[in-house]
């Protein structure tokens, strides 16, 4: 039978993690030493929160200011799942301005000026930082080049910040995948430990999945699971009605709004662990 240190004999030795989970005698040890070598520590939280700190204070000092700026969070810093080395992705969006109407050459014109004030306030060294995606153009800003005063840190322990003016789908989604964390801890440890063993094997890549596409494997699954580990959207929409002042919330005519109360939702009856979890994805 597949085992869960047969699981991690499947995953590249990274920071001699491999190591120190195989001298580890029983499951629950293994998990709770993966979780606590991998989460994202308060030091790195904070990290991140400082550099949010000047990238807000810089556009507020910036011609942006008469349009109310404001900074949201979205991915792995956000929906509860962080880990040591995640990046950080962030979507300004202008509260006295329609950006997500504006044609494609205004949102890269606006890129450009971000990028300036980024340059003069923040003192990138690099330039050329704008990924011009017609999906969706952003600053790509890489931290070993560009914030040499972050980047002195010892404990810095991010890398990269992707900037985007039109990811609301993001912010939204990472909203649900937070309250998904926060509903069964299951979700998260499962999370955490496949979306590493798929990282050092390479299935989530540029070329193969994304991190969130393979977020939303795992969600399926525990969506389907007997009784299920997680409920489902459109439960938790359904859910959503029956809550006094939960409107619906649409974005580009589709609904985000959820019930994102445990006590109405009800926790879920499934009594597995995360071990025969794990073991049930694999299969």
């Amino acid at each position: 039978m597949l085992s869960v240190i047969q699981i991690f004999n499947l995953v590249i030795p990274y920071r001699n993690l491999h190591s120190s989970i195989s001298a580890l005698r029983t499951t629950k040890e293994q998990i709770k030493h993966f979780l606590e070598k991998t989460s994202l520590s308060p030091e790195g939280e904070q990290n991140r929160i400082d550099f949010l700190d000047c990238l807000d204070r810089a556009l507020k000092n910036s011609e942006f200011v008469h349009f109310c700026p404001t900074l949201h969070k979205f991915g792995s810093l956000s929906n509860g799942m962080g880990t040591y080395d995640s990046d950080i992705d962030i979507v300004i969006k202008f509260e006295n301005l329609k950006i997500d109407v504006l044609d494609y050459g205004t949102l890269m014109l606006a890129l450009e000026v971000i990028e300036c004030i980024l340059q003069e306030q923040l003192g990138i060294q690099s330039k050329d930082n704008i990924v011009p995606s017609k999906r969706c153009p952003i600053i790509k800003l890489n931290f070993s080049s560009c914030f040499p005063q972050i980047r002195k840190r010892p404990e810095t322990d991010f890398n990269k910040c992707d900037i985007s003016l039109i990811s609301s789908y993001g912010v939204y989604n990472s909203k649900l995948l937070h309250f998904l964390t926060k509903y069964d801890y299951r979700f998260r440890e499962l999370t955490l430990i496949l979306k590493y063993w798929a990282k050092r094997n390479e299935l989530i890549d540029t070329t193969t999945f994304s991190s969130y596409g393979f977020t939303m494997l795992i969600i399926f699954f525990l969506q389907n699971t007997n009784p299920p580990v997680l409920p489902t959207v459109s439960r938790l929409q359904d859910l959503a009605k029956q809550q006094k002042g939960n409107e619906a919330l649409m974005v580009n005519k589709f609904n985000f709004q959820f019930c994102n109360d445990i006590t109405i939702v009800g926790k879920s009856k499934n009594t597995q662990s995360v071990p025969e979890l794990l073991l049930d994805f694999f299969r």
